[in-house]
This record gives structure tokens, sequence and C-alpha cells, in this order.
């Protein structure tokens, strides 16, 4: 059986190809741009009142609809862990088709109508996948593929349409190469070329109208991700986190592309921000997943800088979060056991670290954790 995050893999590149495709708007525009900026910002009930305006304004276009669901999106999006957002979500990208359906009806050949179309059922189809309801997902990824290709031909100079694409290529080469047990399912899929779609992301990034921030979020995320080309992922972020110093994906990508390359003291300063944004409740900061990560890899930086004191009750934390996240052994929570017995057992408290290490082997052998948990239970 192929594991579940491969499925997920598979889903998200079908789908994510219409990830922030926007034509640019005749209509609104400017409240359309300040709307995005509050979406960033996770200013979402201020997003919201924008995007009411926007279809106050013009009720028969779809832009507002469209963004007034990416709000909702985003607030799925940085706390997938609950579905309390699910349903509204839906709902919101049953008015854009209907609206663009409208349109459609007039005109089959609505570059901006089969846009907005297939986005938000890319974006149906992305939490779908992340649901578990491959079925579905599936479904809206090939009818989103279906409207991406159908428009590019309306307007192939497009920079947002280029953006799309540009996922498309990139991932529509990865994966199969990757994971070559999904060629078979490829089949009905046009190949991808990766270095063509990463040329066509960061044109994207360059003259993209509303898809320009995303873009750049996109390549960051390939670059941190697939590529592990983590200095080139640490200036998308840093840039992405400067101008939305609150924003919890560009902070916490900045801080894994920091320790991709070793820089402890760097990755520090950032994880010990979204630790403190975490605790004190900062709106997009509450949830459990990142207030873990946070405490993990601040532990682990302050391991890296000797300052293992100072580490003990992070990494505690981490190990309480994991518990309380997740059920099942996985390759995190036995490295945030592991770590925590390194960071005890060098501060003179053997008893607990062996007690860790023994956790450690306990669980499945990750990336043969068990040979690391073995040396250091020894050395302590």
């Amino acid at each position: 059986m192929i594991n579940k995050k491969y499925l997920l893999l598979l889903s998200t590149f079908l789908v994510v190809s219409f990830a922030s495709i926007n034509l640019q708007s005749q209509t609104g525009e400017p409240l359309i741009l300040e709307g995005i900026d509050r979406i960033y910002k996770i200013e979402f009930d201020s997003a919201e009142a924008i995007f009411d305006k926007v279809i106050s304004d013009y009720p028969f276009d779809p832009e507002g609809y469209f963004f007034k669901a990416m709000v909702q999106w985003w607030r799925i999006y940085i706390n997938r862990g609950t579905e309390d957002n699910d349903k509204e979500f839906f709902l919101r990208v049953d008015k854009v088709i209907e609206v663009t359906n409208n349109i459609l009806e007039k005109d089959p050949n609505d570059a901006k109508a089969l846009f907005y179309k297939g986005g938000a059922i890319g974006y149906r189809g992305l939490l779908r996948s992340i649901r578990s309801s491959w079925l579905n997902a599936a479904s809206d990824g090939r009818e989103a593929l279906n409207l991406i290709e159908d428009a590019s031909k309306i307007n192939p100079e497009n920079p947002d349409i280029i953006f799309g694409l540009g996922i498309y290529n990139y991932f529509a080469e990865f994966v199969p190469e990757k994971y070559p047990m999904l060629k078979p399912l490829m089949i009905i899929f046009p190949k991808g070329d990766r270095v063509k779609g990463l040329l066509q992301i960061n044109q994207a990034i360059q003259n993209s109208h509303y898809a320009r921030i995303e873009a750049e979020n996109i390549l960051g995320y390939i670059n941190l991700r697939y590529e592990k080309n983590f200095n080139a992922a640490e200036i998308q972020f840093r840039n992405l986190h400067n101008k939305f110093p609150n924003n919890p994906i560009f902070e916490g990508d900045l801080g894994r592309a920091l320790i991709g390359q070793s820089k402890w003291a760097d990755a520090l300063v950032v994880w010990k921000s979204v630790v403190g944004k975490s605790d004190s409740g900062l709106a997009g900061y509450k949830n459990l997943e990142l207030k873990r990560d946070a405490n993990y890899y601040t532990a682990l930086t302050l391991l890296k800088l000797n300052r293992t004191t100072e580490a003990e009750s992070f990494s505690v934390q981490a190990i309480e979060l994991s518990e309380e996240i997740d059920d099942d052994d996985n390759a995190f929570k036995s490295y945030a056991y592991l770590h925590a017995g390194e960071i005890f057992g060098r501060n003179g408290k053997t008893g607990k670290a062996r007690e860790y290490f023994d956790k450690v082997l306990t669980m499945e052998n990750f990336n043969n954790i068990h040979e690391e948990a073995n040396r250091l239970k020894l050395q302590f």
C-alpha cells in the first residue's frame, strides 16, 4: 500500500497548481490588494470585511467571493489539526463556483472565470487531500488541471497563469522521480519539466500581480523541502518574514531553513520568537503543532550551542506536546526524546537521560535512531 504521505504529495501537486493563481482584476483592485496583504498579516477579520466590500460593489464578479474563500483557507492552513473551519470553506467555494458558472454560461472562454473556478476547486481538492478524501481530491485535481489548460490557451502570457504552470511542471516531474511507485498513476497526466517549472515560478515572483507573495512562498517551500537548497530558502523566507513578521508560516520556515544550514544562533532567535508568540496566544501562533515545533527546535539549537541547562525546559515541553498531539510513534517524537536524553545527560542527570533513551528504543527505528540512542546511553 502506498504511504499516505505519498498520496498527499500527489494530490497536493495536482491541485496546488491553482494556489493563488489570480488574473488581474479590472474591478476593486486596490481593495483586493489590501485584502490580500491583510491575509498574509493574519488579520483575517479585516481582510474579510474588505472582500465583503468588493462583493457588495461587484456582486457579479468572482474576485471578492474567491478571496473571501481564501481568508477561510488561511484559517485552515495555519491550523490544519482542526476541522472547525472546513464547513464554511466548502460553502464559500460553492459560491465561487456558482458565480463563475453564471459567467461561463454566457461566455465559456472567459479566462478570469475559468481561473477563479479552477482556483476554488483546486483549493477544495487540496483540503480534501489533507483530510484523506483521496478520490474526491483526485477528481478536483483533474478538473482543476483541465481548467488551467483551457485558460492558458486563452491567455498564455499572463504571469499568474505561468505561476500555476510552473508549479505543475515542477511537481509533475519531481513526484514520479522521487516516488517511482507513483509512475503508473501519472500516465493520465501531462509530463512535467522541473527546471522549466522553477524558472516559471521565479518569473512569477518578478512579474505576477496578485500571486507574487505566494510564488515566493512556494519557491521557498520547494527549496526547503525538496531541493534542500537551504540558503535559497532562507533568502526567500527572510524576505517574506520581513514583510509579514507575524505570519507563522513564513517565520517557521525561515527557522527551518536556518536549521538546515546549521546556523544555530540565528535559528535560536527565530524559534524563541515563535515560542514567545505561541505562549502569548498571538493570532496564527496558537496551534499545538507549531508550539511543539518551536520548543523542539529551540531545545535543539540550545543543545548545539552547548546551552543545555537552558534547553531542558524546552525539550520537556516538546515531548509533552508531541505526546498530546500524536497517539502513534513518529520520527519527530523519537528525536524529541533523543535530544532530551542528550540534554539531560550533558547536565549530569543520567537517570533521566537513560529513561529518555530507553523510550526511543521502544519506538520504531526511524533512520537508525536506535543506534544513536544506544551510543548516547553508553556515553552517559
